[in-house]
Formats: C-alpha cells, structure tokens, sequence
C-alpha cells in the first residue's frame, strides 16, 4: 500500500553547519545551493559566533581525542553558518553530499570533495544520525526558529504527496473560493491595512492602469504558442515572470497555465522579465515547472515598460498578472511577492467576473498614499562665498 505524505508534516531533519573557513572563503551560497538542487528545504538558517562552552557541548563526544582542543580552538576562528534541513533521509544523504571527513578521502562531486583539501579545513559539518540530528538542532536553534512550511514544488521532488488540507479561514475553507487544478484561489476581500500605508502588491480603485488601453502586444517574439492582438473580443491574460521561476514566480507559472487549460475562451501569455532571451530557453528546456501556455521574450523591455508607464510607478515586481477585456482594456492587475502568493490574490474571481460580463469588484479602496512632500524651499547659496575657511585648505 503507498503512503501519502501530506505537505505540512514534516520528514526527517538533519543539522548542518558551516564552519569559519567556508564562511571566510565565501561558499556558504555554493553549500545551500547544493541541498536546495537536490531538493531539500531549509527550515532554518542563522549567521553566529559560538562561545567556547556551546562548541564543546556540540563536540562533547570527541572531547577525550588529542584533536580535540585544536578542534574547538579551529571552530573560534570566525562566525559559522547554521542550518535545518529536511527531506527525506536528510541525515543519511546530508553525510553522502558533505563526503568524507577528510576531504582526501572524499569522492568528487561531494562538497569536501570539491572544495575543500586538508581535512583541518573541511568547511562543513553534518550530523551522523536522526538522534544526534535531534540533539544539534534543538542545541544550535530554539522551536521558535525552526520553521514548518509546505514547498509549492514538493510534488514534483518527491512521489505520492497528498494536497495539504486548510485550516479554518483558508482559501479551501470558504465556500466561494475556487480551485483550478491544484490551485485554489480564494474569494478577494479587502487586505487587511489598505487603506492604511501604500503597498505595491495592493491592487486600489485608482490605479492608475485601469481603464487604460493594453500596449501593443506585437513586439513580443513569440518562443512558445502564437502571438496576441488586442481588443479581438477575447479576455487576456498578461503576466510577467522571473526567469528562474523561484518562490512566487513557480506557483504564478502553474496557476496561470492551470487558467489557460481550464478556459480555451481566453488567451494567456508570459512574457519573461530579463532582457536574455537564452534564459527563457533554458527554463523551458529544464522542464521543472509546468509551463504550457504561450511563453515570449520582450525585446529590449518594451512591453514591460510600456506597463510600467501606465501604472506610474517606478518598477514593476514580478511575478505580475494584467486581466485585460474583450475591448483591449486593462481591468486589473496583480503583483505577487512571497508573502502574497497567487493562490491567495483573488485574481481569478476578478476573471471569473469578466467573463461573466460582472463589473470588477475591488473592495480595497483609493491608494492611501500620502502626496510627496517637497518641504520649504531651501535657499541655493554659493558654497566657496560663504565659506569660513581659508581658500588656501580647497
């Protein structure tokens, strides 16, 4: 019988930390990088410099070896890098990557194995069993800082995953939210503090881009489905992604492509906002996330900037969505941050209520941002005139 895991449990953790000498020799992102490639997540993560009782409570099992003070004297020498990590047999496959204590000893492709050579300065430590693992997390982090979250790609790292249920007040407890495949979008209500301070990823009543013209759509070159024209009487979807597609960029991706398959009525497209086209390509031919509607490449930014002129802002984050109707009108328009996810936005229920023919509702109000103050007016005054110095020190 196969046993689903259900995302918001956790699986097997495992401590590993960054010693002084790979803090000091600048790999601790080359390190991470290597547990977040094969599909581990970090649960928690902190930058400390450890007295010299907490190194020898962590290193209490070698304290009768003669290394032992060199050890301890060795682990003083700078700020180490600490870090949860959980996965399946994150313990035994941790010990696997690190390689060999002695990186002499260590298999190439292992972390020690690559970037490490004596095994004085073997950069790294992990532990060696799910009950020391235990022990060092709770000695180097308190429950506070060690993190449960669900990964939106955890599907895709391991089999068998079963959809976390919602707590009460979720998007999946209301009765009005809607679920396109694997995504569930809540009903939009008004965010919490809008009318309060001005927030970028807030859609407001007086935006400036609704109600705006789209911009031409034919600059895009087109590397995946067909190109658009506006104002054909089909509603469109417009959205911007980052080209490595991480965080809230992933879940953006599947969402609107989950829209594409689950209305044919409508065209999407997404346009890639970096200005190298090969990084477009080489997301697709990755093929780690769902990415089947039309893709594009904007020459030179043009379409992005051409939407960021109608919102009158400085910049446009990404991921960011424009619903645009039949007439070629912008309606609405949403950007995603990590802490706003497309699931929780209500972007589909402002599309639901286009193609229906409804009027957009927004319940967030005008844009609370204060006018800029300019302050008084400030003399200019002729800095060498005025001065109280002596022209000989200029």
């Amino acid at each position: 019988m196969l046993q689903l895991h259900t995302s918001n449990m956790p699986r097997e953790r495992t401590y590993i930390m960054i010693k002084p000498d790979g803090v000091q020799r600048g790999i601790v992102g080359q390190i991470i990088a290597r547990f977040e490639n094969k599909g581990f997540k970090l649960v928690a993560m902190k930058l400390c410099s450890p007295t010299k009782e907490h190194l020898e409570t962590h290193y209490a099992d070698l304290k009768s070896k003669k290394f032992f003070p060199g050890l301890i004297e060795y682990m003083l020498m700078g700020p180490v890098c600490c870090m949860v990590w959980e996965g399946d047999n994150a313990v035994k496959t941790g010990r696997v990557m690190l390689g060999a204590t002695n990186p002499a000893d260590s298999a190439p492709g292992t972390i020690r194995g690559d970037l490490c050579i004596h095994v004085g300065r073997n950069i790294c430590h992990g532990s060696d069993s799910v009950e020391s693992a235990n022990a060092e997390i709770n000695l180097w982090f308190s429950e506070a800082e060690q993190n449960t979250w669900g990964h939106h790609s955890e599907g895709w790292v391991y089999e068998n995953v079963e959809e976390p249920k919602q707590e009460d007040g979720g998007a999946a407890a209301s009765g009005t939210s809607n679920t396109v495949g694997t995504t569930v979008h809540a009903p939009l209500t008004a965010y919490p503090g809008a009318n309060e301070a001005f927030n970028e990823y807030i859609t407001y009543s007086d935006d400036a881009s609704i109600g705006q013209d789209c911009p031409d759509l034919s600059s895009l070159k087109m590397v995946q489905g067909d190109a658009l024209k506006t104002g054909d009487g089909r509603v469109k979807i417009v959205f911007f992604w980052g080209k490595y597609l991480k965080w809230q960029c992933w879940p953006t991706m599947i969402g609107m492509c989950e829209i594409a398959e689950k209305h044919p009525e409508i065209d999407v497209v997404g346009i890639a906002a970096d200005k190298k086209e090969k990084d477009v390509l080489r997301f697709m031919e990755k093929g780690e996330c769902r990415a089947d509607c039309p893709l594009a490449f904007d020459m030179n930014w043009v379409l992005k900037d051409a939407f960021r002129n109608l919102m009158k802002v400085g910049a446009l984050a990404v991921p960011h969505a424009f619903l645009i109707n039949g007439e070629g009108k912008i309606v609405w328009r949403q950007a995603y941050s990590a802490g706003y996810q497309f699931a929780t936005m209500g972007f589909y229920e402002q599309l639901l209520h286009v193609l229906a023919g409804d009027d957009i509702s927004n319940p967030n109000g005008p844009n609370p941002e204060p006018e800029e103050d300019l302050g008084e007016e400030v003399e200019s005054k002729d800095v060498f005139a005025c001065q109280e110095v002596a022209d000989a020190i200029w």
